[in-house]
């Protein structure tokens, strides 16, 4: 991606299917599904993801098999999630790399809210500096322990700093 102007702090939001997604408290379907994405998702910005760079919407039967590269808070489905919602079903097989808030699934989780992973799986290489982790990269989420232990990461996670300890456990 060449001679892209972002917003303040670089976050460009930038995915595979859609950049930037936000519902409204009134619409009737929040949900992201249903969806491929083949291709590699390369940019040298913040929020990038698989699917979705951004998004404040649950994600159901989503699949990643592209690379997918930014500079920070980069997933196989959605860079950076918004939402007390859930990701369900959804499979990534690319390889993840970015610098801090690097996850097989979800960059980083910008709610302080219960999120759930249901039945999904990353398989892709993970590689970051900082906060990386084979599912989630960073949280600030509490996340349902319960519903994560039907997720599994078979990826490799190479880290040059500090790994999201909490979802690495889940190698299987």
């Amino acid at each position: 991606m060449e001679g892209v102007s972002c917003g303040q702090n670089n976050y460009c939001d930038v995915g595979g299917i859609v950049g930037w997604s936000e519902y409204k408290e009134s619409a009737e379907n929040e949900m992201i599904s249903n969806c491929i994405n083949k291709g590699d998702v390369i940019s040298s910005y913040f929020r990038v993801g698989g699917i979705a760079g951004y998004s404040n919407q649950n994600f159901a039967n989503c699949e990643n098999e592209g690379s997918v590269q930014g500079k920070g808070v980069v997933g196989g489905i959605v860079g950076w999630w918004a939402k007390s919602g859930s990701i369900t079903k959804c499979k990534n097989s690319g390889d993840i790399s970015g610098e801090a808030e690097i996850g097989g699934l979800v960059g980083g989780i910008s709610v302080q809210e219960m999120v759930q992973f249901m039945n999904s799986k990353n398989s892709g290489k993970v590689t970051g500096n900082e906060r990386v982790g084979g599912l989630v990269g960073a949280s600030f989420a509490t996340i349902d322990e319960d519903l994560l232990y039907t997720c599994s990461n078979t990826g490799e996670i190479v880290c040059g700093g500090t790994k999201n300890e909490i979802y690495n456990k889940l190698n299987k």
